[in-house]
């Protein structure tokens, strides 16, 4: 992807769907992690190569140590966000409670692990997504580029539309 929001975005009707069992902080914290590779690689070479963070086995790993690791800090954040919120805000940015946020953070990591690889293999060329498994990338291409930006837009509205149905 061209910009990390736009893998952001994509999982709207997820949280609009299952909220509570569904950590978008954790899902984005694991985005911005795994692009965290090509960005290094650029600044040190002038090149941003997807190496071993884009592969089924580094996206994995960033997205269970971001739900292991980095879960308390969000869900602190979240009782935060939530205590500071002006009244009148509250029905709309309110962030609700999940029962088990060790289980919302787990499936908001590796959602975002994997949908990250996914769009991020359709569109790049120095992906292998299977490694070590499959030297090759089978899905390079399977849309373009323009393709999948509309997708993860279609995505946010779809969510966002969810989200404001179930707020009624």
């Amino acid at each position: 992807m061209p910009i990390t929001p736009f893998h952001i975005i994509a999982a709207a009707p997820i949280k609009a769907i299952i909220p509570r069992h569904f950590s978008w902080s954790i899902f984005t914290l694991t985005n911005i992690f795994i692009d965290l590779e090509p960005i290094t690689y650029f600044i040190f070479t002038g090149v941003p190569s997807h190496k071993f963070f884009h592969s089924i086995l580094g996206a994995t790993l960033i997205g269970l140590i971001c739900a292991l690791f980095f879960r308390k800090l969000c869900e602190n954040y979240i009782i935060k966000w939530n205590k500071n919120l002006h009244p009148i805000d509250r029905k709309w940015l309110k962030v609700r409670n999940t029962k088990n946020f060790l289980l919302a953070a787990l499936i908001g990591g590796l959602v975002g692990a994997w949908s990250h690889l996914i769009l991020d293999s359709i569109m790049h060329d120095d992906i292998q997504p299977l490694w070590p498994f499959l030297t090759n990338n089978p899905i390079l291409g399977l849309i373009t580029a323009n393709s999948i930006l509309y997708l993860c837009i279609g995505l946010l509205i779809f969510g966002a539309t969810i989200y404001l149905v179930k707020l009624k």
